[in-house]
């Protein structure tokens, strides 16, 4: 009671848009340690925009990411992956 599980990777009223086009609208996902999660829906839905933001190959137009509470800020895959947020993609 009263004890706040903070998730290890979360999207917090992220939106991202291509010029006038808004693709994420206000997502908040949260990942917690252990867990296996799916993204799953039509092309098109955003599931690889979502994906993108949260390993560091692409940056929210508005939003956070936060890793273990924190607000995290990506300047590549890499640097992601360096943190320990690593993303494993369908196609190479």
């Amino acid at each position: 009671m009263g004890d706040t599980v903070t998730a290890a990777l979360a999207l917090k009223d992220v939106r991202k848009s291509f010029g006038p086009i808004e693709i994420l609208h206000g997502i908040d996902f949260d990942l917690d340690e252990g867990e296996v999660h799916a993204l799953i829906g039509e092309n098109g839905a955003g599931k690889s925009t979502i994906m993108r933001i949260l390993g560091g190959f692409l940056a929210p137009t508005s939003g956070q990411v936060l890793l273990d509470g924190k607000p995290a800020t990506y300047a590549s895959g890499s640097a992601a992956e360096a943190v320990g947020v690593v993303v494993i993609h369908q196609e190479f």
